[in-house]
């Protein structure tokens, strides 16, 4: 079986995995999925900018520079869907992360209330077994006295039978016959006590496995409660957890979306520096 200590810790080792993993952040899901700098999409728009750069004292017509900014634009536009594109793939690995290691945690702990209850179950067993062999050795013990003078009186009886079958003589027949019917009613005198006796036993007996039944069955619920208790604490955990990492992942769509705009920025403020050709003045 696995002890309350037993639950408790790999309940604890589950919660400080998901204190570990949040304190991380979306590392995981960064880990697997690039960050817009290292995109074509982003490298594409940087080398334009730096194009740009280079042409920022080169003399350009009004229709060159709104060619220009239309290109900025563009590529400003596919690196930002590039950062949109990025972002959904991060929140989807975190969502399948964090499913498959919620499920993972709850099927320890709903093993480990399964094995706990079928101990429990088995302990209950046990204990009954004892009690009733327990039983049946106290009831026998309280007919023993009752039994050997039953057999007794059964001997006498027998005795008398015997004897009642060889006399023909009808006033002896009827004596021996009262004594046959006052020895039957001392028998049943004590078989009765007998079985009272063996009631009492069995009685105490019965009323200590119906109270083993219910300490056992407070015992499996409390062990059900407790399984219920930490499945929804560790839901919990990966509730705050999953929030705590999309949080994280939104602040870095942010960012990135706000690396795109400076680059951008960039390359409108070289299209500005742009001399006009002295006719377009």
């Amino acid at each position: 079986m696995l002890s309350t200590m037993k639950i408790r810790s790999v309940v604890l080792a589950i919660l400080l995995t998901l204190v570990a993993v949040a304190v991380a952040g979306p590392t995981a899901a960064q880990a697997k999925v690039p960050g817009i700098k290292s995109t074509p999409e982003y490298k594409t728009l940087k080398r334009y900018v730096s194009t740009l750069q280079a042409k920022r004292n080169t003399t350009a017509p009004p229709a060159r520079k709104a060619a220009y900014r239309s290109e900025l634009a563009s590529k400003r536009t596919a690196a930002n869907t590039k950062v949109k594109l990025l972002y959904n793939r991060r929140i989807l690995i975190i969502s399948k992360r964090d499913d498959k290691k919620q499920r993972r945690a709850i099927k320890q702990i709903r093993q480990g209330q399964k094995s706990d209850v079928l101990s429990l179950k088995a302990r209950l067993v046990d204990r009954v077994n004892v009690l009733q062999d327990k039983a049946a050795t106290a009831v026998a013990r309280a007919k023993a006295p009752y039994a050997a003078k039953i057999q007794k009186f059964a001997n006498k009886r027998s005795i008398l039978a015997k004897r009642l079958k060889k006399t023909t003589n009808p006033a002896k027949r009827i004596k021996i016959q009262d004594k046959i019917s006052s020895i039957q009613r001392k028998i049943n005198v004590l078989a009765a006590q007998a079985q009272d006796a063996a009631n009492a036993v069995s009685n105490k007996y019965n009323a200590r496995i119906v109270t083993v039944n219910q300490l056992y069955s407070a015992k499996i619920a409390n062990v059900k409660a407790r399984a219920s208790a930490d499945i929804k604490q560790a839901k919990a955990a990966y509730k705050r957890l999953y929030r705590d990492a999309i949080s994280a992942t939104r602040e870095l769509r942010s960012n990135e979306f706000e690396l795109v705009t400076s680059l951008r920025d960039r390359g409108a403020g070289y299209i500005d520096q742009m001399p006009l050709p002295p006719a377009a003045m």
